[in-house]
Protein backbone atom coordinates (compact mmCIF):
# COMPACT_ATOMS: atom_id res chain seq x y z
CA UNK A 1 0.00 0.00 0.00
CA UNK A 2 2.90 2.31 0.77
CA UNK A 3 4.23 2.07 -2.82
CA UNK A 4 0.80 2.90 -4.17
CA UNK A 5 0.51 6.05 -2.03
CA UNK A 6 4.03 7.14 -3.07
CA UNK A 7 3.05 6.74 -6.72
CA UNK A 8 -0.13 8.76 -6.20
CA UNK A 9 1.87 11.49 -4.45
CA UNK A 10 4.43 11.53 -7.29
CA UNK A 11 1.66 11.73 -9.85
CA UNK A 12 0.04 14.56 -7.87
CA UNK A 13 3.31 16.52 -7.86
CA UNK A 14 3.72 16.05 -11.61
CA UNK A 15 0.11 17.11 -12.21
CA UNK A 16 0.54 20.20 -10.03
CA UNK A 17 3.74 21.16 -11.85
CA UNK A 18 1.99 20.76 -15.20
CA UNK A 19 -1.07 22.78 -14.16
CA UNK A 20 1.03 25.66 -12.83
CA UNK A 21 2.78 25.90 -16.20
CA UNK A 22 -0.46 26.40 -18.19
CA UNK A 23 -0.68 30.21 -18.01
CA UNK A 24 2.81 30.66 -19.52
CA UNK A 25 1.95 28.11 -22.17
CA UNK A 26 -1.33 29.87 -23.01
CA UNK A 27 0.47 33.21 -23.33
CA UNK A 28 2.99 31.60 -25.68
CA UNK A 29 0.15 30.01 -27.71
CA UNK A 30 -1.47 33.44 -28.25
CA UNK A 31 1.80 34.81 -29.63
CA UNK A 32 2.27 31.77 -31.86
CA UNK A 33 -1.30 32.03 -33.09
CA UNK A 34 -0.69 35.63 -34.21
CA UNK A 35 2.37 34.43 -36.14
CA UNK A 36 0.40 31.51 -37.60
CA UNK A 37 -2.24 33.95 -38.81
CA UNK A 38 0.37 36.13 -40.53
CA UNK A 39 2.13 33.13 -42.08
CA UNK A 40 -1.15 31.62 -43.28
CA UNK A 41 -1.28 34.37 -45.91
CA UNK A 42 1.24 32.22 -47.80
CA UNK A 43 -0.45 28.84 -47.25
CA UNK A 44 -1.82 27.18 -50.37
CA UNK A 45 -5.67 27.32 -50.27
CA UNK A 46 -7.29 23.97 -49.51
CA UNK A 47 -3.98 22.17 -48.96
CA UNK A 48 -3.66 19.60 -46.19
CA UNK A 49 -1.30 20.75 -43.46
CA UNK A 50 0.98 17.75 -42.97
CA UNK A 51 3.09 19.37 -40.28
CA UNK A 52 3.95 22.82 -38.94
CA UNK A 53 6.05 24.36 -36.23
CA UNK A 54 7.12 27.66 -34.74
CA UNK A 55 10.21 28.99 -33.01
CA UNK A 56 10.66 32.02 -30.79
CA UNK A 57 7.39 33.55 -31.98
CA UNK A 58 9.09 34.86 -35.13
CA UNK A 59 9.58 31.83 -37.38
CA UNK A 60 6.97 29.40 -38.73
CA UNK A 61 7.25 26.55 -41.18
CA UNK A 62 4.45 24.47 -42.66
CA UNK A 63 4.55 21.38 -44.85
CA UNK A 64 1.43 21.04 -46.99
CA UNK A 65 0.10 18.74 -49.72
CA UNK A 66 -2.59 19.32 -52.32
CA UNK A 67 -4.10 17.22 -55.09
CA UNK A 68 -4.06 20.31 -57.31
CA UNK A 69 -1.86 20.05 -60.37
CA UNK A 70 1.66 21.52 -60.35
CA UNK A 71 0.67 24.22 -62.85
CA UNK A 72 -2.24 25.44 -60.69
CA UNK A 73 -0.03 25.70 -57.59
CA UNK A 74 2.67 27.51 -59.58
CA UNK A 75 0.10 30.00 -60.98
CA UNK A 76 -1.22 30.69 -57.46
CA UNK A 77 2.25 31.56 -56.15
CA UNK A 78 3.05 33.59 -59.28
CA UNK A 79 0.01 35.75 -58.56
CA UNK A 80 0.77 35.89 -54.82
CA UNK A 81 4.43 36.84 -55.27
CA UNK A 82 4.28 38.83 -58.51
CA UNK A 83 7.09 36.64 -59.89
CA UNK A 84 7.32 34.36 -62.94
CA UNK A 85 7.72 30.79 -61.66
CA UNK A 86 6.57 28.66 -64.59
CA UNK A 87 9.60 27.07 -66.19
CA UNK A 88 8.47 24.36 -68.60
CA UNK A 89 9.04 20.72 -67.71
CA UNK A 90 12.22 19.44 -69.34
CA UNK A 91 13.56 22.99 -69.83
CA UNK A 92 14.46 23.50 -66.19
CA UNK A 93 18.10 23.57 -65.19
CA UNK A 94 19.08 23.51 -61.55
CA UNK A 95 20.16 26.92 -60.35
CA UNK A 96 19.09 30.50 -59.74
CA UNK A 97 17.10 31.81 -62.69
CA UNK A 98 16.02 35.21 -61.44
CA UNK A 99 16.88 37.69 -58.68
CA UNK A 100 16.21 41.34 -58.09
CA UNK A 101 14.40 44.05 -56.17
CA UNK A 102 11.29 45.93 -57.24
CA UNK A 103 8.25 47.69 -55.83
CA UNK A 104 5.00 45.81 -55.26
CA UNK A 105 1.58 47.17 -56.30
CA UNK A 106 1.31 48.63 -52.79
CA UNK A 107 4.64 50.42 -53.25
CA UNK A 108 6.48 48.11 -50.86
CA UNK A 109 10.12 47.23 -51.63
CA UNK A 110 10.38 43.51 -52.41
CA UNK A 111 13.52 41.49 -53.14
CA UNK A 112 13.17 38.04 -54.70
CA UNK A 113 15.37 35.10 -55.59
CA UNK A 114 13.92 32.29 -57.71
CA UNK A 115 15.52 28.89 -58.13
CA UNK A 116 14.83 25.56 -59.76
CA UNK A 117 16.27 22.19 -58.79
CA UNK A 118 14.49 19.96 -61.32
CA UNK A 119 17.39 19.17 -63.64
CA UNK A 120 20.68 17.42 -63.28
CA UNK A 121 23.85 19.45 -63.80
CA UNK A 122 24.29 20.21 -67.52
CA UNK A 123 26.32 17.75 -69.55
CA UNK A 124 28.81 19.74 -71.67
CA UNK A 125 28.48 17.08 -74.41
CA UNK A 126 24.70 17.47 -74.64
CA UNK A 127 22.36 20.44 -74.85
CA UNK A 128 20.39 21.12 -71.66
CA UNK A 129 20.18 19.09 -68.51
CA UNK A 130 18.45 15.76 -67.99
CA UNK A 131 15.43 15.88 -65.65
CA UNK A 132 15.75 14.46 -62.13
CA UNK A 133 12.24 13.00 -61.97
CA UNK A 134 11.13 15.72 -59.57
CA UNK A 135 10.05 19.29 -60.24
CA UNK A 136 11.24 21.71 -57.54
CA UNK A 137 10.65 25.44 -57.64
CA UNK A 138 11.88 27.75 -54.88
CA UNK A 139 10.79 31.34 -54.22
CA UNK A 140 12.35 33.52 -51.53
CA UNK A 141 11.13 37.05 -50.89
CA UNK A 142 12.19 39.77 -48.50
CA UNK A 143 9.29 42.09 -47.69
CA UNK A 144 9.13 45.06 -45.33
CA UNK A 145 7.93 43.03 -42.32
CA UNK A 146 8.98 39.45 -43.13
CA UNK A 147 10.96 36.97 -45.20
CA UNK A 148 9.14 34.08 -46.88
CA UNK A 149 10.39 31.03 -48.72
CA UNK A 150 8.03 28.79 -50.69
CA UNK A 151 9.24 25.44 -52.04
CA UNK A 152 6.94 23.62 -54.46
CA UNK A 153 7.70 20.05 -55.53
CA UNK A 154 6.02 17.34 -57.57
CA UNK A 155 6.90 14.03 -59.19
CA UNK A 156 5.12 12.27 -62.05
CA UNK A 157 4.61 9.24 -59.79
CA UNK A 158 2.56 11.16 -57.19
CA UNK A 159 -0.86 12.74 -57.37
CA UNK A 160 0.04 15.37 -54.77
CA UNK A 161 1.96 18.60 -55.13
CA UNK A 162 4.00 19.42 -52.02
CA UNK A 163 4.40 22.95 -50.66
CA UNK A 164 6.72 24.01 -47.83
CA UNK A 165 6.40 27.59 -46.57
CA UNK A 166 8.93 29.17 -44.22
CA UNK A 167 7.86 32.55 -42.80
CA UNK A 168 10.22 34.68 -40.70
CA UNK A 169 8.94 37.86 -39.09
CA UNK A 170 11.45 40.74 -38.92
Amino acid sequence: MRHFSERVASFGLLLAAFLTSIPAHEENEKRLTELAKEASEWAYPGATNVSSGEAEGVMRQAVMMTTDEWEKVIKYYEKKSGQFLDVKKGEAQSGIYQSGTEATKAGERCSSILADDSGMPPDPKKQGAPPRGVMIRLLTQCRAKYFVTVMISHTDKEKETHVVVTYIKK
